[in-house]
């Protein structure tokens, strides 16, 4: 990353519908974007019912409070290791 600029893939918003929920798609979007071994970038609503702000962090991803975003989202980081 350069200053405010981000270098890598934003997962864009996403949904699953209900009836296909708890069925690991998620955590493996999650699991093959990492194969990429880039940084990755999500934005979550503060609004979000799913708790995926904390499936994110689950998942390793760190939230980045002084990141540019709406002042209703979070934005959260996955760095390469």
């Amino acid at each position: 990353m350069l200053g405010k600029e981000f270098e890598g893939v934003t997962l864009p918003y996403g949904g699953v519908l209900i009836e296909h929920r708890r069925h690991g798609h998620f955590p493996c979007l999650l699991d093959r974007a990492k194969t990429m071994k880039i940084p990755l970038h999500a934005v979550v609503k503060r609004a979000n019912k799913s708790d995926m702000a904390g499936r994110l962090v689950k998942k390793g991803f760190i939230e980045m409070p002084n990141f540019p975003r709406r002042p209703d989202e979070d934005v959260f980081i996955w760095i390469p290791q």
